[in-house]
């Protein structure tokens, strides 16, 4: 009998679950940052060991590693900086300070600068 009631519940726990007006996927409005919530370039070290998502921590390996990430990779992190707060300048000084570890600076300019703008509508 304990069993049943086992089962039961968890039935109508699933079948709840289900209804999709049983859960709020909106439970929090996104928002653009204030400038008290932004995220400075001088804290995205401790920032990305502490609270990154796995995926995220993990492209920021990559490129601390490597000092280069391909485009679908500088797209995602670069995007996920962005949404996290960090200024077109800032961002910029960050992947320069990366990818000129490997390459000239004039090189990033060409080849990798027009990214960094753009994701910022620039």
């Amino acid at each position: 009998m304990a069993e049943f009631m086992k089962d039961e519940r968890i039935s109508r726990l699933l079948l709840s679950l289900s209804n999709h007006g049983a859960i709020d996927f909106n439970i929090i409005e996104a928002t653009a940052p204030t400038d008290t919530d932004k995220i400075k370039l001088s804290d995205l070290d401790y920032y990305s060991r502490k609270s990154f998502p796995p995926c995220m921590k993990s492209l920021m390996t990559a490129l601390r590693n490597k000092h280069h990430l391909k485009h679908w990779g500088r797209l995602q992190l670069g995007l996920f900086l962005k949404g996290l707060g960090l200024s077109m300048d800032e961002a910029y000084t960050f992947w320069k300070q990366e990818f000129c570890k490997t390459m000239d600076t004039d090189k990033f300019e060409k080849q990798y600068g027009y990214n960094v703008r753009h994701m910022f509508g620039k």
